[in-house]
């Protein structure tokens, strides 16, 4: 069944994401904000 194998893949990696969002810092979020925002604006 690998229909089941990328199911299970696909689950590791939303418990995974999370966690990587947690443990970046903010200071990383706002500047991705920032840049596209910037290239909005220009």
């Amino acid at each position: 069944m690998p229909g089941n194998g990328l199911a299970k893949k696909i689950k590791k990696q939303d418990q995974k994401t999370p966690q990587k969002e947690a443990q970046e810092p903010k200071r990383n979020q706002s500047k991705r904000n920032t840049t596209i925002l910037g290239r909005n604006e220009n």
